[in-house]
């Protein structure tokens, strides 16, 4: 009874903390209108409340995103009418239920200790707070995966139906909510196969297996069935610009792999010192202009959505196979992007880039004061990935079949989006995981050092 009372107090506690430091790095876009992607996913919404296609583009091009959350949008939209605040308002409820979700995976995988901390750490990581005032779907996706890993685990400990079906459901939203998430169930399967082994084929596991995978179908089926009869259910425009853009960029990086390198790892304000005319942005913007106009192009020459994404696929691949080395030396450099570190604008609190920090700015501040500002900051994020690192070792070591979700979770969106694009925002679905090894690599360092030691006494 103590320990469910005990529980419940840190669960309040972390939500409360969440919510006062999801307010407090969104409250600037609290009133304020729709802004970039965010304009693409609001009109997509107001599509469907309009029972249109729910689609944006350039021109007459219709891109349409994955489903989940413009529908998301368009119910909040169809209650409150066109209010942004009260999208933002949940989200930021979303957000704290995610540092929720960390505390109790946390506590779950290692000890209360762990998950107190982990919680906090989320609640008060600023990059996911902000982005509950931004409609982006990045929060709401991060919640979903989170959400996932923690009933995979309950699925595991308990072997019970109901968190396979949960668990089943929830993987069927995600793989709605953003494309990226499309391997993601032979990745269970495969994790499946390791972990159960010899009682994947017993009587129970096989009924468990067959309600995730149903309550998987079920979810998918009604996108799939719209796809098969509207556009042959094969690839669209979106899919084929971002293989074909990569492409391009094979030939865009070529005699400047170097100067990128040192720009995405210590920032571009060295690189630049290198190559001073360096397009610092080449990486980051995307597509390039030139898929753009391809499709245009396309488009005039009368080929339709499903047309012009097998075209470009296929340009793609032709592409890279020429040089496959190429392309994944251009992975690298996305996968250092990809875990780059954030940092809010003094001015604004918006989430920041740190490649671009002192570009062109702050003429006020020296050059050298300006690089160690910057080579402090990498410090920091090296350090905290150190902690990351040495925690999932100490994690595969004690049980990797019980940490596989949670290992695997991790590498396959790094190796998603390096292999396609990846900004730091496209992270966020698996910071929540980062800062739970972090706190589990901190914890497990000072426990070897001082056995009796636990963080701040909480036990």
């Amino acid at each position: 009874m103590f320990e469910k009372s005990s529980n419940f107090k840190f669960v309040v506690l972390i939500f409360l903390i969440a919510i006062i430091s999801g307010f407090f790095w969104s409250f600037g876009n609290f009133g304020e209108p729709l802004a970039s992607d965010e304009i693409h996913y609001g009109k997509a919404a107001i599509n469907i409340l309009e029972g249109h296609n729910f689609c944006y583009g350039r021109g007459e091009l219709c891109i349409e995103p994955q489903p989940l959350y413009p529908l998301f949008l368009s119910g909040v939209f169809y209650i409150f009418g066109y209010n942004l605040d009260a999208v933002r308002f949940i989200q930021l409820i979303l957000f704290a239920f995610i540092s929720v979700l960390g505390f109790l995976l946390a506590k779950k995988l290692f000890n209360r200790q762990v998950g107190v901390y982990s919680g906090l750490l989320i609640g008060l990581f600023y990059p996911l707070a902000h982005y509950s005032g931004r409609l982006y779907r990045e929060l709401f996706f991060t919640f979903l995966v989170v959400l996932f890993i923690y009933l995979l685990y309950q699925a595991y400990l308990s072997t019970k139906k109901t968190w396979f079906i949960l668990s089943g459901i929830t993987l069927g939203l995600i793989m709605l909510t953003n494309a990226v998430a499309y391997f993601l169930p032979l990745l269970i399967i495969f994790i499946f196969l390791i972990v159960y082994k010899k009682k994947l084929f017993s009587k129970k596991m096989l009924i468990c297996f067959f309600f995730f995978f149903f309550s998987l179908i079920i979810v998918l089926s009604p996108w799939l069935i719209r796809n098969y009869y509207f556009t042959g259910g094969s690839a669209d425009i979106q899919g084929g610009s971002i293989l074909v853009g990569r492409a391009y960029l094979i030939d865009d990086l070529k005699g400047e792999y170097k100067e990128h390198f040192i720009g995405q790892s210590f920032g571009y304000f060295f690189a630049k010192k290198i190559d001073s005319q360096l397009d610092s942005r080449k990486l980051s913007t995307f597509p390039p202009e030139i898929v753009y106009r391809r499709v245009e192009d396309l488009s005039l020459l009368g080929y339709d959505q499903e047309e012009i994404g097998k075209i470009l696929q296929k340009e793609a691949i032709s592409k890279i196979f020429q040089s496959p080395h190429l392309y994944f030396l251009n992975s690298f450099l996305y996968f250092i992007s990809f875990n780059s570190p954030m940092l809010p604008d003094p001015q604004t609190l918006r989430v920041y880039r740190m490649n671009n920090l002192f570009i062109d700015t702050h003429s006020e501040i020296n050059e050298f004061t300006k690089g160690s500002i910057i080579l402090i900051i990498r410090f920091i994020w090296l350090l905290f990935f150190f902690f990351v690192i040495y925690g999932g070792i100490k994690m595969i070591k004690k049980d990797i079949l019980k940490f596989s979700w949670f290992i695997s979770i991790i590498l396959y969106f790094n190796i998603i989006h390096s292999l396609l694009f990846a900004i730091p925002r496209y992270a966020l679905p698996i910071w929540p995981f980062y800062i739970i090894l972090f706190v589990y690599g901190l914890s497990m360092l000072i426990k070897s050092n001082s056995p009796e030691t636990s963080i701040n006494g909480i036990k």
